[in-house]
């Protein structure tokens, strides 16, 4: 065989053994959401703000864009204090970006207290762009809308529902 050949032979086998951008991030990307979720119900701000990039930005319903790990970690802090729990994140899609992003699309639940003092369900939609930085993927945007409010709430409907 000659040694072109062989080369080019040889970077395929290569380029064929190693994960794809998507196969290497799923796994990873859903570690990091079951970490996220048992910081959530543990009411562990500083976990969740450990999550993501230093220069992440998070948009949450009825509260400002928090942009920094420490205005992140003051925005779950306060979420928290509210009472709001059990989260569950239910992912539909994940769409690689490159090798060091990926934008992830997924449904949450979670219970928030209401007026009454009881407690109700919301439902929602999550879009996370995850970026990798060194061997882990860190959310670097963090976009949650409410869907179907709970009775009670404060939160407000998404417009046109």
């Amino acid at each position: 065989m000659r040694p072109a050949i062989r080369s080019g032979v040889l970077l395929f086998l290569l380029l064929s053994a190693a994960p794809a951008p998507a196969e290497e991030a799923a796994p990873a990307i859903a570690a990091a959401n079951a970490r996220f979720v048992r910081a959530f119900d543990k009411g562990d701000a500083a976990t969740l703000a450990a999550l993501y990039a230093e220069n992440a930005s998070v948009r949450a319903p009825d509260a400002a864009t928090a942009e920094g790990r420490a205005a992140i970690e003051r925005l779950w802090e306060g979420v928290i204090e509210t009472g709001t729990r059990n989260l569950r994140l239910r992912p539909r899609a994940l769409e690689t970006l490159g090798d060091s992003a990926s934008r992830e699309t997924s449904r949450f639940e979670l219970d928030t207290p209401t007026e009454g003092g009881g407690l109700a369900r919301i439902e929602g939609e999550r879009v996370a762009l995850w970026a990798k930085e060194g061997e882990e993927w860190k959310i670097a945007a963090d976009d949650w809308e409410v869907l179907l409010p709970a009775a009670g709430s404060s939160l407000p409907p998404r417009p046109g529902k």
